[in-house]
């Protein structure tokens, strides 16, 4: 429901090659998701599918909605009543999908719950650990799951992390079919936060802009069911309070 126009692009690319892409947008003109074709082999079922979905109507003005206003702070100030029954229900949890449910019943922003939870459950880390915590995970070897996500669309990653790299103000992780590039500075400020489920606590490292938007999300790789590991606790619990 959150996409509202779609391009099949074809420019000049680096090495006077073309590049290829399918690229999404919402109905406020943001991108939601890019796809580009990676090689010369198939550009024939590149032009297939553009035409397939080709529009008739080129000229037709392209309707774009303005951007909602920022919305408020969910709840002001939770009564003492409300942070027993957060904290009650939180204990309560199952699995860590019942999270976003139960933000909504209580009427909380995500942060204003971590802040409130307690801090057995969920403590603030600099942004400085979002690279300690992916260094730590590409020596230990310890296989994680990246999850980054926009109005329209989560993308996620599980495995290794094989190599690192910093080009200017963008920090790089990648892995053979994985690339996540990080802007450092827009890196504000994260979460440790620690869910119980059925098969035990799923430690989450979240990470934030200034405006309190979640930019990624970590976890342990782990099958389902299973735990996760003891080398992820101990990784997360080293990173840097503030």
């Amino acid at each position: 429901a959150q996409w509202g126009s779609a391009f099949a692009v074809v420019q000049p690319a680096r090495d006077g090659k073309t590049s290829r892409s399918l690229q999404f947008f919402d109905r406020h003109g943001q991108a939601v998701h890019k796809i580009y074709l990676d090689n010369e082999q198939h550009v024939a079922d590149f032009e297939r599918l553009v035409s397939q979905f080709r529009l008739p109507d080129q000229r037709a003005a392209l309707q774009v909605e303005p951007l909602p206003a920022s919305a408020p702070s969910v709840r002001g100030n939770p009564s003492s009543a409300d942070i027993a029954e957060l904290r009650q229900s939180w204990q309560e949890l199952t699995d860590v999908h019942q999270f976003p449910r139960l933000l909504r019943e209580l009427k909380l922003s995500r942060e204003q719950a971590l802040e409130l939870i307690g801090s057995q459950s969920a403590w603030r880390i600099g942004p400085q650990a979002l690279q300690l915590l992916i260094e730590d995970a590409r020596s230990r070897h310890q296989p994680i799951m990246v999850f980054v996500s926009n109005g329209g669309m989560t993308q996620i990653y599980s495995g290794l992390i094989d190599q690192t790299a910093i080009k200017g103000e963008w920090y790089n992780a990648s892995a053979a079919d994985f690339e996540l590039h990080v802007r450092s500075g827009a890196i504000h400020h994260g979460w440790v936060v620690r869910r119980p489920t059925d098969h035990g606590i799923v430690t989450s490292v979240e990470f934030y802009d200034a405006a309190g938007r979640q930019l990624v999300n970590f976890f342990s790789r782990r099958d389902r069911g299973q735990p996760e590991t003891e080398q992820w606790r101990r990784m997360v619990a080293d990173l840097p309070r503030t």
